[in-house]
């Protein structure tokens, strides 16, 4: 699999923030508006002379004096809403003196061969350019931004501040601009990010009236303005994004890239790419495209590749065997060096290029042939060589461990046992169809992998990334039409990913059904109820429509299947049929709180009920809130009524990206006096990403007849941003040429900065992490390295947490039994006897064991794995030459026994292998036989 997306801003995947869930919603049918999509030359008017080549704009250049260049898109934009960005750079200098001048972002309605004067005018003044509103940004002395109104010079603002960005650094920034008039019609906000230091810088500008006004008209040319003086330099502008605002990281889609002309509204299957899942005897394997991949980013994609550790052809060069010879051979060794090669070889060939590998494909999928010499242990260790290799070729670059076939199997439970968290970016999964109703918990659980990871006294977290996500419209339930059932289907989807916290998510096109011309997941709908819309990129970012919060008093009437408020029920299949006769979200209410209309829940013998009974059944109205500022406090309120025995409830969900199964909820207490009274629900939030899940909800059982209501919801912030906490717990713990670091989650954080000391020399910065664990590779063995780190949110940064200090280790912990005992003994309050089985293990290799491993135990008799009771929530880095005791316990039955009980190891049911938990330097010192008898 490999998935190009057109949209994606490379920020998200170098910059400090968590990611938000990149995939589209559509809540808004209206007709799309054109977005600016890069620079094709044609589609641009050029007024002095700026160069246009591969996508970048060059708009002023070095050793050239006074100059005044302007860049216009030759259709007008809408102004009411956008979300845009780009990158910028100054890529050469000035032979005296400071840089200058600088560059502007103009939105203007005076003509398409407008342009202003030389130097400090900056292209937009003298003579002025009008109307206009211009987004400043100045190297003339310093680095500041601005707006101007007409063609007014701004008052400046420092970016260059201790924390922040210099935009005459040469460094890539990528600058984002945000407005909504819906929201605020005065407010714009401008974020700066350095590609390089990941350090950001945010501030917001207050127009005296809407664009539109300022404008005159609700449209209005876009494009660029840059000016030079006595001193000049070469500034450059690359991913130029400009259009509609909807989710800020909006990810896309998995697309082909045609030969010829390229068209980012184009996708097709996989299986244009070349790439197939490898087993013995196929011909097929993932590796890089290189040509392919050229010309994806040519055309100013981002491709996401995946590479997999199964490549025969990189495998064969190196070592003269396949994958499955070497496995068969348990020739490891070589096997991971040529994995570390080929590492090494695409990701250098790449650097600059691709920031975003994804490790393998549904290893789970393949363990039935391939288990004998790829199991999730191997996984873990071919992930840890990639992530190894990236950053030391690219800090920047991210890694995404090997992806599973659903959120709900065990081989990922095993990998994440395993320590992978301490050797990836994001925990990679797949889901499709019915797999994102969390109905199916005893199969398909969306938050089994945050439970898992939440496992133990030490939990260890990282974002997740639905790297396969989409629908087969064969899959829709009977009765249902099968398009209209995948339109609906990608809402359902969008809201339980943001409900879940998953972190990003990239719509795959998995039917196959593109050889037959037909739509796939499909984002067209019914024809004969609604306009027909196109499944392609544009469709899908042009129709993002969400803010917010809009619609909280339910008077607008709205299509319940696409939003703001979408509906779930947790007995239905992917979408219910005939919602609207148990949910209406616009119901004419003449007792409503305020205004004429309220929700309306019908349940009792009008509701559908659940036949699983591992799940309380519900029914939901949900909505997704975006655009919030994390380490703000919400305070989100509803008002709700009921007629019988159900009341309402309200949740917030989804509100932070490093606990996805976190929620709050208020339940209303049943009203004193008078029945069916309006009561209020509120819950108070402070979330650590952009977005979060409302829930309006009752339990779908009670009395036929019976009624809940809800009513003027709300999302309000109640309190500003604050500097977020110092992380505390900071551990450092060395490995095998590498450093484990760890901290205890700082609410209200979106992210962290690591520094690291050299040695005894300064702390200076060396990543940003979305959370912990944070593995450092870069190290060398036998360095002293010293180790603070900083919770940032948009409010500033942290006071560091405690120094760590460590000696960069070149070795592997080596787990040993070095005492077990058995005791039988029968229960306080009679019962046949238990024996407990107490285990020390210690290490006695050369490096601490990764921070979060779990360190279990099995017992075995006559090779037989028994059914004991153990004690394995022990996750905590060991030390060398430390030890911790284990407890098992099992009920045997009486007569004389001998076991033997085992560290590092878990023996698997369905074939007998032993599998070990880690690497250590010798395996055959972790068991220990125990004779006992009992009574």
């Amino acid at each position: 699999m490999t998935s190009f997306h057109p949209g994606l801003r490379r920020a998200a995947m170098t910059a400090a923030v968590p990611i938000n869930v990149f995939i589209a919603i559509i809540a808004n049918f209206s007709a799309a508006q054109a977005q600016i999509s890069g620079f094709a030359p044609g589609a641009y008017v050029a007024n002095g002379g700026p160069g246009i080549s591969n996508d970048t704009l060059t708009i002023t250049a070095a050793q050239t004096t006074a100059q005044a260049k302007t860049l216009w898109f030759r259709t007008k934009q809408g102004v009411a809403q956008f979300d845009t960005s780009f990158f910028y750079q100054v890529t050469a200098r000035s032979t005296t003196g400071g840089d200058a001048n600088g560059f502007t972002l103009t939105l203007q309605n005076q003509s398409l061969t407008a342009r202003g004067g030389t130097g400090g005018y900056l292209a937009i003044a003298s003579p002025a350019i009008t109307p206009s509103v211009s987004f400043q940004f100045n190297i003339n002395g310093g680095s500041t931004v601005g707006v101007g109104v007409n063609g007014t010079l701004s008052t400046p603002t420092n970016t260059n501040t201790a924390t922040g960005v210099n935009l005459d650094s040469g460094n890539p920034i990528l600058v984002r601009l945000q407005y909504d008039a819906s929201v605020n019609p005065t407010l714009v906000t401008e974020t700066l990010t350095d590609q390089t230091t990941g350090r950001s810088f945010t501030t917001t500008f207050n127009l005296p009236d809407s664009l539109a006004t300022l404008l005159g008209a609700p449209t209005a040319y876009v494009g660029f303005t840059g000016s030079t003086g006595s001193r000049n330099a070469t500034q450059q502008i690359s991913w130029f994004r400009f259009g509609p605002r909807g989710d800020p990281n909006f990810l896309g889609m998995n697309i082909r890239v045609p030969s010829g002309a390229h068209s980012p509204d184009e996708f097709i299957t996989v299986r244009n790419l070349g790439l197939g899942s490898y087993r013995p005897g196929a011909t097929r394997k993932y590796e890089i495209d290189q040509p392919l991949f050229d010309r994806a980013l040519a055309v100013g994609l981002t491709p996401c590749p995946v590479i997999s550790p199964r490549v025969e052809g990189a495998l064969a060069v190196e070592t003269g065997q396949t994958p499955k010879t070497l496995g068969n051979n348990s020739n490891f060794p070589a096997w991971y060096a040529a994995w570390r090669t080929y590492c090494q070889d695409v990701m250098t060939r790449n650097k600059g290029k691709i920031f975003y590998y994804i490790v393998d494909n549904e290893p789970d999928k393949d363990q039935n042939n391939l288990t004998q010499f790829y199991r999730w242990d191997h996984a873990v260790q071919f992930t840890r060589i990639a992530y190894q290799v990236a950053k030391q070729v690219d800090p920047r670059i991210q890694i995404e461990c090997p992806p599973v076939s659903r959120s709900k199997v065990e081989y990922l439970h095993e990998m994440l046992q395993g320590g992978i968290a301490n050797y990836c970016d994001y925990i990679g999964l797949h889901m499709y169809n019915d797999q994102i109703d969390e109905r199916y918990f005893t199969t398909q659980n969306i938050a089994a992998p945050w439970i898992w990871m939440s496992e133990g006294n030490a939990p260890l977290f990282k974002p997740l990334s639905c790297s396969e996500n989409g629908v087969n419209a064969g899959a829709a339930p009977a009765g249902a039409i099968p398009r209209q059932w995948s339109a609906d289907w990608l809402n359902l989807n969008y809201l339980q990913l943001k409900r879940y916290g998953y972190s990003h998510s990239i719509l795959f096109d998995w039917s196959g059904a593109a050889q037959s011309g037909d739509v796939n997941w499909g984002l067209c709908v019914d024809p004969n109820t609604r306009a027909l819309l196109q499944p392609t990129y544009s469709e899908i970012q042009d129709h993002l429509r969400v803010s917010p919060f809009n619609n909280g008093g339910f008077e607008s009437a709205t299509d319940i299947k696409r939003g703001p408020w979408v509906v779930y029920h947790s007995s239905a299949d992917a979408l219910p049929p005939a919602e609207s006769t148990w949910i209406e979200p616009h119901f004419a209410d003449p007792n409503a709180k305020s205004g004429a209309y309220s929700a309306l829940f019908r349940v009792g013998a009008n509701s559908l009920t659940s036949t699983n009974p591992n799940v309380e059944n519900r029914m939901f109205l949900r909505q997704v809130a975006q655009h919030l500022t994390p380490g703000a406090t919400y305070t989100l309120s509803a008002w709700t009524r009921w007629t019988g025995s159900q009341q309402g409830l309200l949740r917030a969900e989804g509100f932070d990206p490093l606990d996805g199964d976190a929620v709050a909820e208020a339940v209303a207490e049943p009203p004193v006096g008078a029945a069916n009274q309006w009561r209020k629900l509120s819950v108070t939030i402070r979330p650590s990403t952009t977005s979060m899940v409302i829930s309006l909800y009752t339990r779908a059982t009670g009395v036929p007849g019976d009624v809940v209501y809800f009513d003027d919801v709300q999302l309000v912030q109640t309190a500003p941003a604050a500097v977020p906490a110092a992380p505390a717990a900071f551990g450092a713990y060395p490995g095998d040429g590498e450093v484990h670091l760890r901290w205890t989650p700082v609410p209200g954080a979106t992210g962290y900065r690591i520094y690291r000391s050299d040695n005894g020399a300064p702390f200076v910065p060396i990543l940003a992490a979305t959370g912990s664990p944070y593995t450092d590779p870069t190290v060398t063995a036998g360095g002293s390295y010293g180790y603070v780190v900083r919770a940032f949110n948009g409010a500033g940064e942290s006071a560091a947490s405690s120094t760590q200090s460590v000696v960069a280790g070149n070795g592997l912990p080596d787990l040993e039994v070095t005492n077990a005992t058995a005791v039988t003994a029968v229960p306080t309050g009679g019962g046949a006897p238990v024996t407990t089985f107490t285990v020390r293990i210690t290490n006695t290799g050369d490096a601490w064991t990764p921070p979060g491993t779990v360190l279990g135990l099995i017992v075995l008799e006559n090779e037989q794995l028994k059914p004991v009771a153990v004690n394995e929530a022990f996750n905590t880095p060991l030390a060398p030459g430390a030890y911790v005791d284990l407890v098992a316990r099992w009920t045997a039955p009486s007569g004389d026994h001998t076991v033997t009980v085992k560290a590092n190891r878990v023996k698997r049911q369905d074939n007998g292998l032993e599998i070990p938990r880690i690497t250590e330097s010798d395996g055959s010192n972790n068991s220990r036989t125990i004779t006992f008898r009992v009574p």
